[in-house]
């Protein structure tokens, strides 16, 4: 990048993401919710239920009156005042459009997931589909009911006397029948007549008809079954723009059927002001979020959970990337040294945690008692354990040092608790001597470096021997938590591979208490691992994966998805997805909105991820 230029980096995107839309067919969806009552105030009511249905689902409403209804109608080439229609029986001329409807005659068979209409939303064709429902009384619905099954019953009877083969779908309409009764008759449900009209459009008969057998591969996707309205295509125009009743007489439901109906499973994740990082899986949309938006999330946390050769690695480089862009920091905490080529590409530092990023236990604490306690830990840690009595010691210790640096007029340091602890905790002493003289010497008894406050760092730690991982990651995890504490500000505290740190419960409870705490000083936990039961297979850990906003879910092994199955609560459909999904592809947990997304960054962006020497335009 030259010289880490964040106008550059903006240039790369847009164009990336204008030659990413150029290259697909553009279509827009609108939903308009049209809602009817004898009463105004009853009305009012209805009307902020559906605004706020259609809100949770990720569809934000406005109320349409006046000249602003008008240009709607507008928009749909209607003239209320005088429409020119010629209805045939294959299709209806409205004003200069072609018109072609389908009108729904059977419903799936058997049982639906919810969304079971997304195919017929989704199809990439100029159309318009309407869904109607009105309420019906439980006695007409019952006596409906009651008329179809003697229907089918006595069919069933005239099979029988000739010896005829049971027609199959008579015995799934009288199955049917009986469960939407005995559903009725329970209450589980409200009676409805649901009327589904889809109208296909074109300028000409060869547009039309391109359109039509489009919709009608979408409709048959569903599993449902349609017919072509003859000389009802004007009817199934008007009811889509909800200015007439829909063609054919409807079919009777109960609320918990036409809820399945709903087919909008995918939000559009499009935060504004965001780190655009990839697009969506089914519609190509681009993905943007802005973890420190508050109207979107609760925190600014972000958990990034995907196995190996997933692309964890690479959506993390991405994230980094944008914050950079966007002037938020950053201190990555890395055990294999991945990310060192990209933060010193981004114009941040990278450390080594032992020999180049020493940390004084005694800069640590809200005050010299909670100095005094980190030191206490530290020697235990070291020490594998100590008794009550040199705890004690330690403790006296740590402040005879404080007391003598304060006279001095510098800050205290473990070396100077070693002449008393000779005398009051010799094991001790002699154990912190070592490492004060060997393995840690310039971890411990340096002056914390100043290169914590910098606005991008990065720290590795892949040469730490096994014994001083507990206390390097103590140290580590104390420091994060100051340094989030005492200088607010927004950034992202990045821990890789946080699974191999939450083996160690000291630092398991630092970082249960990042992921709760940190939202109120400004900062944000983003966490990643590869084995997302190492995270969740402990309180401490659940509680850092639980208090993300944002969660990131890629590939997994079927074991390690049902982990993630009970934690975030996700759907068969989305567990399957991420048992057999590609490299690149997330699940995106945004709150109510979830979607599957790749992950999709400028060529600029690959070139600097994966170490590739590229110049970002200027």
């Amino acid at each position: 990048v030259a010289g880490g230029s964040l106008p550059g980096l903006d240039r790369a995107l847009d164009l990336h993401w204008r030659r990413r839309l150029e290259s697909a067919p553009a279509y827009h969806r609108q939903v308009v919710a049209a809602v009817r009552h004898p009463e105004a105030c009853e009305l009012e009511r209805e009307l902020g239920t559906v605004a706020a249905g259609l809100a949770a689902a990720g569809i934000p409403t406005r109320r349409l009156s006046g000249a602003e209804l008008g240009r709607h109608l507008q928009d749909g080439r209607l003239d209320l005042g005088r429409v020119v229609w010629v209805d045939q029986a294959g299709q209806a001329w409205v004003g200069d459009r072609l018109a072609r409807a389908a009108i729904l005659d059977h419903l799936p068979g058997g049982s639906v997931d919810t969304g079971w209409l997304a195919a017929l939303i989704r199809v990439p064709v100029e159309c318009d589909v309407a869904l109607h429902l009105v309420p019906t009384s439980s006695r007409l619905a019952t006596g409906l009911l009651s008329r179809r099954m003697r229907h089918l019953g006595a069919h069933q009877l005239l099979e029988r006397e000739r010896g005829l083969v049971p027609d199959a779908e008579v015995e799934t309409g009288l199955e049917s029948a009986r469960r939407l009764r005995d559903r009725l008759a329970r209450n589980a449900g409200r009676p409805l007549r649901l009327w589904l009209t889809a109208v296909a459009l074109g300028d000409d008969l060869e547009s039309l008809d391109l359109a039509w057998g489009r919709m009608r591969g979408a409709f048959a996707a569903t599993l449902a079954t349609c017919r072509p309205g003859y000389f009802e295509h004007v009817d199934g125009w008007l009811a889509g723009w909800g200015l007439g009743s829909p063609p054919g007489p409807g079919k009777l439901v109960d609320s918990g059927a036409a809820a399945s109906c709903a087919p909008w499973l995918q939000a559009s994740i499009d935060d504004p002001d965001g780190y655009r990082i990839g697009r969506m899986a089914a519609s190509g949309l681009p993905v943007s979020i802005a973890p420190f938006d508050e109207a979107q999330h609760v925190n600014a946390n972000i958990g990034i959970f995907a196995a190996s050769g997933q692309g964890k690695s690479f959506l993390i480089g991405g994230l980094l990337i944008e914050a950079h862009r966007r002037g938020v920091g950053a201190i990555v905490i890395d055990p294999e040294g991945e990310y060192r080529r990209l933060v010193e590409r981004l114009g941040g530092e990278w450390l080594d945690l032992v020999t180049e990023a020493p940390i004084n236990p005694f800069d640590l604490g809200e005050d010299d008692d909670g100095a005094a306690a980190v030191v206490v830990d530290v020697c235990a840690l070291l020490c594998e354990g100590m008794s009550e009595l040199e705890r004690a010691a330690v403790e006296a210790a740590a402040r005879a040092a404080q007391l003598a640096a304060r006279d001095a007029g510098e800050r205290a340091r473990l070396r100077q608790c070693l002449g008393e602890l000779d005398q009051s905790a010799p094991r001790v002493g002699q154990v912190l001597r070592r490492f004060l003289d060997g393995g840690l010497a310039g971890f411990l008894d340096r002056p914390t470096s100043a290169a914590w406050t910098r606005p991008l760092l990065g720290v590795g730690h892949r040469e730490v021997r096994e014994e001083l991982v507990p206390v390097t990651t103590l140290l580590l995890g104390r420091l994060l938590w100051e340094l989030v504490r005492q200088a607010p500000r927004r950034r992202h505290i990045i821990l890789d591979e946080v699974g191999m740190l939450t083996s160690h419960p000291s630092l398991r409870q630092l970082l249960a208490l990042l992921a709760r705490r940190c939202r109120k000083h400004g900062s944000s936990l983003v966490v990643a691992t590869q084995n997302v039961q190492d995270l969740l297979g402990s309180d401490e850990g659940t509680v850092v994966a639980s208090n993300c906003a944002l969660v990131l879910c890629g590939g997994h092994r079927a074991i390690e998805v049902a982990s993630m199955e009970r934690a975030f609560g996700l759907t068969e459909e989305q567990r399957r997805r991420l048992e057999r999904a590609p490299r690149g592809e997330f699940l995106l947990l945004a709150g109510r909105r979830r979607g599957l997304i790749e992950v999709d960054l400028p060529e600029a962006y690959r070139a600097m991820i994966c170490g590739c020497a590229q110049q970002v335009a200027g």
